[in-house]
């Protein structure tokens, strides 16, 4: 079983689907499945197709469910997402895809070799949502994010993010092993590999 890299963002709003499906378009992909849950403990665990979940999305989030979904990226990438709203009201949308095939990004922080999928991916992000909607995101391998805190918290206590996107009234001392980049109206740490 290999490892998977995972995008986290956490938004004021909902990323709407046509938007995910708009950035997945760039690529051959197809979803296998999309499924529903009450919580992590997979209360009222339900099968959806896709156009159940396109009427249903909104609905869904604001009935507190989690959405995760399953499928293919270029046909040779398993990926997925999930998709849920904390008790602070912000919405979590988190992608992965398995690093099997791609080797590079299964690593201990940015390397010379993954460092432009990061690029790529964080451009895509701020480019994307808009700033007010924005709270941040946390790009790593096996990441570990905790729900439910304030933003401060969340940052401390989170594992294996290799890139912060944060809004630039966000700095942290406790990063200090990152290095520190402004890009436009946001600050990016990255943990670079030696």
């Amino acid at each position: 079983m290999s490892a998977v890299f995972e995008v986290n963002v956490l938004t004021k709003k909902s990323i709407p689907y046509s938007s995910i499906e708009k950035i997945l378009n760039n690529y051959l992909f197809g979803i296998n499945s999309v499924k529903v849950m009450d919580d992590w403990e997979y209360n009222n665990y339900k099968d959806l197709d896709k156009i159940q979940l396109l009427s249903n999305i909104d609905r869904l989030l604001l009935n507190n469910k989690i959405i995760l979904t399953h499928g293919y990226l270029d046909r040779l990438h398993s990926f997925g997402f999930i998709i849920s709203m904390d008790s602070t009201n912000a919405f979590s949308s988190s992608f992965w895809i398995s690093t099997e095939k791609i080797r590079m990004l299964d690593t201990d922080g940015i390397t010379h070799e993954n460092v432009c999928i990061y690029d790529i991916i964080t451009h895509i992000i701020i480019g994307n949502i808009d700033k007010e909607d924005f709270i941040l995101c946390g790009m790593g391998v096996e990441t570990f994010m905790p729900s439910n805190l304030s933003t401060d918290e969340l940052v401390h206590k989170s594992k294996n993010i290799y890139r912060w996107i944060l809004n630039q009234n966000n700095e942290y001392d406790f990063l200090a092993n990152y290095h520190k980049k402004t890009e436009g109206k946001y600050i990016l740490y990255s943990l670079l590999s030696v």
